[in-house]
Formats: structure tokens, C-alpha cells, sequence
């Protein structure tokens, strides 16, 4: 799963937990809400503005003993008291190096690699937090000032106008992208942004060679990192209202300007994951899957209809397992809106199949590297896929928050509630 939905997908999370629990096979849909077509995440809300500290004392917090859930499948590694963790919890986050950070509307701190505590980075900034690169930085949006910062550890450093930053349309998003040649990558609601070390580049979408939008029209983009082409890659839609109403391409950065993708240049591409050596591209019930090596087509595989008959919107999230299996959550539509339901699919014989009944609630589809286990996340439930299995088995209520995977060693942590108490959580694999 790619880094972009799952700190999208926190924010809408938060919204459903005032829903009830829905088991599995539940066929109860509920009150229908405006569809979630776009790349755009709920971006926190940061407490007032206060003063940039960094406090050097970690605060540990009770040592916890994991205790496994039945069938020893999740493990709670530790608490987050609001006496020990300040603010309210946003997202994790891993880097690189396999280490684990916590945001939240106050600080953002690191786990410590013995598990035990939480080690405070940065406390009180002005702005937003939008991502910590591999490098340990830590970058914040100043709505206000219009600027861009970057914390070390022990300096801050500014990025304005005089550095290309230019005043930004909307929001920046939570996230960043690392390419090849060290370039920083971050994206707002109109335009691309990328830092070379000393000065940000800006590509709107006239730079990217689109053609301008109508008025009551909205643009959609999407960005992700190849990394064995060594490239960046950028999808568009544009919207009209809860309607994709045309494509506007696939585009690739060539170190310079941005190249079009002839194969996919009217395409509206509305999620991106890079799996296998290839690019996954969902469309409007479809998905498009590039060829292992040079420039070439890509592969349509067709979305089936779902449960009950419902038309399958496009694949919200996807996930990959090490046997080589595909795996997403899919939007279905249903009345008037093409994300009031959900369902899990399966990639077989080139065709992405429905299994089980809709879910209202699924919210993303993540592989376990411990045991190449397939993991559907729900509002309050977990749903697994044992390895070389095809049903899923439901384990016990736990309301997520938010969950993200170490790329590097497969360990996946899950920001959850259970009886009130908010914690961090651990997938395990089946003894």
C-alpha cells in the first residue's frame, strides 16, 4: 500500500468510528455520503501556534509485557497516555532506516528501538507537520507565513519565495517522495514540488501539459516513486463534482521536464501503487499494470461486478503479497454514490474478483512481511488471509487509526483504541 492513502486514510477513519461495528458478511449499507474520488487527505488541524523547543529528556512509560489476542496474531507493544504522549495522536510513520515516528497536533516523537518508549524529536512548531524524510528531518508548512521549514535535531532551516517556494493554492498534503538523485518531492492541492537541496521547483498543470479545467471542474493528482526505473510518476483526473468526467494522462519526470505516457495520455488515473517491478494504475473499473521492462502496454484488467450486483467504482488500495498474489479494497457504487460500500478483491486469471459481501467500512488491504499474510482493516475489526490462503478469518474488535508498514523488514504497526485507551499495536504472525 502505497504511503499516500494510508495518511488519507486516518482522517476518514476518525470520521467513521461514531459508526457501529459491521461484521464481514454484514449487507447493511450506510446513509449514503459523497464519494471520495481524489488523492486529497484530511490534513490534521495543529493546536495554536507555539514556540519551536526540543526537549533532550525522553519521557519512558511503563514497561508492557506484549500480550497476544487470540490466535497470537496481535500484539499491544505499548500505551499512549496522554500524560506521556502530548497532544493528540495523527499518524506513524517509518523511515528507511526502520525507525518509527508518531505525530501528533503537538510533537513528534520516535520509537525507541528497544520498544519500551517514546522518545520526544520536536516539540511546539509553528505550522504543520508534513512528513520526516530518511534524513530525520522533520518539514512544516507555515499556512501563514507561506513558507516551508525543515527541523534536524538542532536547526531550523527556511524555505520562502526567494528559495521557489511560492504561495500555496489550498493545502500541502502529508507526505513526501525521495527519487534517485536526492531530490525532495511534496505535494498541495494545485501543483508538484520538488527541492534539489537549496531551491524548490514548482510544475502546475500548465507546466505538466495540461489542459486548463472548467470552472466547476477539479483536478486530481497523484504522485509516486519507481524505483527500478529510477523515476517519478504522476497521475490526473479531472473531476466534476463526485464524477470523473475525463482523463488527463500519466506523465513521468526525466530529471528536467515532465514526458507523457502515450499509452495512458487520456487515462483517468485515480491511485498508483509500484509492486512487483511494475506500476499498478486503477482506473475506473479497471486496472492497468505496466510491462516488466522498457516502454511498452500495459496490461487492463477488468474489475467484476461485486456483491449484489453493485458496480465497482476503482480500487481504493491495493496490497501485495511475497507468493505474488494482488489484493485491494474497491469503492462500489450503489444509488447515488460510488463509495457508500466497499469490498475486498482478488487479482485471479488477469481479473480482479469480489470476495465475501460488502463492507461500509473497509478502509485498506496490508501485507504482513512476518509471514506474507494478507490483512483487511476495517472501522473496529481485523480480517486476515493466512499465506496461500482465500478466505479470511475475523479476529478481534480493535478500532484503528491508523496503520503503516516497514518497508524494509515487513512490520506492521497499527495505531489503535481498544476499551478507550489508545495504543500501538503490532501484526504477529500465527504460531
Amino acid at each position: 500500500m502505497t504511503m499516500s492513502k494510508r495518511r488519507w486514510v486516518w482522517g476518514c477513519l476518525m470520521l467513521m468510528l461514531v459508526f457501529g461495528a459491521c461484521e464481514w458478511t454484514s449487507p447493511t449499507y450506510p446513509t449514503q455520503r459523497p464519494p471520495l474520488p481524489t488523492a486529497r487527505r484530511v490534513t490534521p488541524l495543529q493546536s495554536a501556534t507555539p514556540q519551536p523547543t526540543l526537549s533532550p529528556t525522553p519521557w519512558p512509560t511503563a514497561t508492557i509485557t506484549p500480550e497476544p489476542a487470540p490466535h497470537g496474531l496481535v500484539y499491544q507493544v505499548l500505551p499512549i497516555r496522554a500524560e506521556v504522549i502530548p497532544g493528540q495522536p495523527l499518524w506513524l510513520q517509518t523511515t528507511t532506516d526502520g525507525t518509527l515516528w508518531l505525530v501528533t497536533d503537538k510533537a513528534v516523537l520516535r520509537l525507541r528501538t528497544d520498544q519500551k518508549w517514546w522518545l520526544p524529536y520536536l516539540q511546539g512548531y509553528p505550522g504543520k507537520v508534513i512528513g520526516i524524510d530518511d534524513r530525520w528531518r522533520v518539514w512544516v508548512w507555515d499556512e501563514e507565513a507561506q513558507e516551508v521549514r525543515c527541523w534536524d535535531s538542532n536547526n531550523w532551516t527556511h524555505f520562502g519565495k526567494d528559495q521557489g517556494w511560492l504561495p500555496v493554492q489550498g493545502e500541502v498534503r502529508p507526505q513526501l517522495w525521495t527519487d534517485a538523485t536526492g531530490g525532495l518531492w511534496v505535494m498541495t492541492d494545485g501543483d508538484v514540488r520538488r527541492l534539489d537541496g537549496s531551491r524548490w521547483s514548482v510544475y502546475t498543470p500548465a507546466d505538466l501539459g495540461m489542459r486548463e479545467v472548467g470552472v466547476e471542474e477539479t483536478l486530481t493528482l497523484q504522485l509516486i516513486y519507481w524505483p527500478e526505473r529510477k523515476q517519478m510518476w504522476l497521475g490526473s483526473c479531472v473531476w466534476a463534482g463526485p464524477q470523473a468526467v475525463r482523463g488527463a494522462g500519466l506523465r513521468w519526470f526525466d530529471g528536467k521536464d515532465w514526458q507523457p505516457e502515450p499509452a495512458l495520455e487520456q487515462e483517468c488515473v485515480l491511485n498508483m501503487a509500484v509492486a512487483q517491478g511494475r506500476l499498478w494504475l486503477a482506473g475506473m473499473g479497471t486496472v492497468y499494470v505496466s510491462p516488466l521492462t522498457g516502454q511498452g502496454d500495459f496490461e487492463r484488467q477488468r474489475l467484476q461486478t461485486g456483491p449484489s450486483g453493485l458496480k465497482p467504482a476503482y480500487v481504493l488500495d491495493f496490497a501485495f503479497a511475497q507468493d505474488g498474489s494482488a489484493w485491494g479494497v474497491v469503492a462500489l457504487c450503489g444509488g447515488a454514490s460510488c463509495d457508500s460500500v466497499r469490498a475486498v478483491y482478488h487479482l485471479q486469471e488477469g481479473e480482479w474478483q469480489a470476495l465475501g459481501e460488502v463492507n461500509p467500512f473497509l478502509i485498506q488491504v496490508v501485507h504482513n512481511g512476518l509471514d506474507d499474510s494478507i490483512w483487511a482493516l476495517g472501522q473496529d475489526r481485523l480480517y486476515r488471509r493466512p499465506p496461500g490462503g482465500i478466505s479470511f478469518q475475523t479476529l478481534p474488535p480493535l478500532h484503528m487509526i491508523m496503520v503503516t508498514e516497514d518497508q524494509h523488514s515487513g512490520q506492521v504497526w497499527v495505531l489503535a483504541v481498544e476499551n478507550k485507551q489508545p495504543g500501538l499495536w503490532s501484526l504477529g504472525k500465527e504460531e
